[in-house]
């Protein structure tokens, strides 16, 4: 079907705006709620590695308060990055690297 069809198809059967929205969330209202529920997951696991890293920094601070953590701090930083979708851009803006 080429533009012009399409055209005049919905010139002939228009849609109303919100019995097309209707339409749209019924088809994706099944997704969402795996969608959520793997956003839930997926925060309790993040949240469970982050805890380690967390302790795992603290127990090298206890013994050596010069330890270098920087590895696990950036890798719980990595973690949070990944966990909001940041682009390059929005990473180097929240490392002060603003261009």
């Amino acid at each position: 079907m080429n533009a012009k069809e399409i055209s005049l198809r919905m010139l002939l059967h228009p849609i109303q705006p919100k019995g097309a929205l209707n339409q749209a969330y019924r088809k994706v209202k099944l997704f969402r709620n795996d969608l959520d529920a793997f956003r839930q997951n997926l925060l309790y696991l993040i949240s469970q590695v982050g805890d380690a890293k967390v302790e795992q920094i603290l127990s090298l601070k206890k013994g050596n308060p010069q330890a270098n953590t920087s590895a696990l701090e950036r890798e719980i930083d990595l973690m949070v990055y990944a966990l909001y979708a940041l682009s390059e851009e929005e990473v180097e803006i929240v490392e002060g690297g603003e261009k």
